[in-house]
């Protein structure tokens, strides 16, 4: 078990370590990639426990994963032993569904999760290799379980645009889950996730059962039911458009789906005209002002509150968010010429 200042989850679990760029985030979401930061600095537990070689090293352009991936044995039934309820980050240091690792050594993670004597112990797993997270996940199915999926086990893509979007959410509806999610982080354009909300194949928008089905309406939407937002942090980060969050925030109040908004990064939207002042657009027809501050700076505030809904814990979080009259973030176009 970790200590992680990840702001979803309370501990992190890395019974898998290393990792590569995903296909087509090359020069996205995996550029700047803050696990290989961490690995190439050859901390403890940062080097592969069988050959002794580091799972990332430094190079010019930055960070970057030396591919090999590999099961971490001393680490794999840690959650066994856990009294206390928590929710956890599976592998925030690799993908659990790399090409690399063979379906017997995946099997053998999720064999723990089910297994794990306090279900109050949920298990979050990410990934940006969404097809063979459902590959796994259906042949799975068909080994006679008695439970399938497991209860405690959310299962989430990981997309920085629309294109990563739409490509990783379609394999993610067809994948059984507990619980579906999003992690649009580091948010990199706009993304139009509306229609996968709360989606279920039988029914329409207002979860109304088609005709032809034998029952009225539909109990649990087979869907997303949850989203993370976020900028992008650390050497090399790019700003994210504050449209881009708040539409965000704006498709899942109207799906009624949790909206939890983990930081802006290292830039936030002004409206004063400075030197350091960016112009960045929207994609929504005009500009906005970005300057970079920090992350400690900029913080996690979006329109002057922490958005942090969760699926287990809603209503509680809502009835104890501090609201506020005052707009603290403002992103006023300042160039309708693109």
């Amino acid at each position: 078990m970790a200590a992680t200042k990840i702001e979803w989850c309370d501990t992190a679990w890395n019974p898998i370590r290393g990792c590569s760029m995903a296909p087509g985030s090359e020069a996205g979401g995996c550029l700047n990639c803050y696990a290989a930061r961490q690995a190439a600095r050859n901390l403890p537990g940062m080097r592969s426990p069988t050959t002794g070689k580091p799972f990332a090293v430094l190079t010019k352009p930055g960070p970057r994963w030396t591919g090999h991936v590999e099961l971490i044995e001393s680490k794999l039934r840690e959650p066994l032993t856990w009294k206390k309820p928590r929710r956890v980050f599976v592998n925030s240091m690799s993908d659990l569904f790399h090409e690399s690792l063979p379906f017997s050594q995946i099997a053998r993670v999720i064999e723990v999760i089910d297994n794990c004597p306090n279900r109050l112990v949920f298990f979050l797993v990410l990934t940006k290799r969404a097809k063979r997270m459902y590959e796994f996940m259906t042949e799975a199915n068909r080994d006679g379980r008695r439970v399938w999926p497991p209860p405690n086990l959310a299962l989430g893509v990981s997309c920085e645009d629309q294109k990563t979007f739409n490509e990783r959410s379609e394999w993610l509806l067809k994948t059984p889950a507990a619980i579906r999610f999003l992690s649009l982080e580091p948010l990199l354009g706009p993304i139009d996730a509306s229609k996968a909300l709360d989606y279920c194949p039988h029914c329409d928008k207002h979860g109304i059962i088609r005709e032809g089905i034998n029952h009225a309406r539909c109990d649990r939407p087979a869907g997303i039911s949850w989203v993370i937002a976020g900028g992008e942090s650390g050497p090399g980060a790019r700003p994210m458009n504050p449209a881009w969050a708040r539409s965000l925030r704006d498709q899942c109040q109207a799906a009624r789906v949790p909206f939890f908004f983990k930081q802006w990064g290292e830039w936030i939207g002004t409206d004063i005209l400075d030197p350091a002042m960016v112009a960045v657009d929207s994609g929504l027809g005009y500009k906005s002002a970005m300057k970079r501050v920090g992350k400690k700076a900029a913080g996690r505030r979006l329109d002057g509150r922490e958005w942090n809904e969760t699926p287990w814990s809603e209503r509680e979080e809502k009835s104890a968010k501090r609201e506020t009259d005052q707009v603290s973030l403002v992103a006023a176009p300042i160039d309708s010429q693109k």
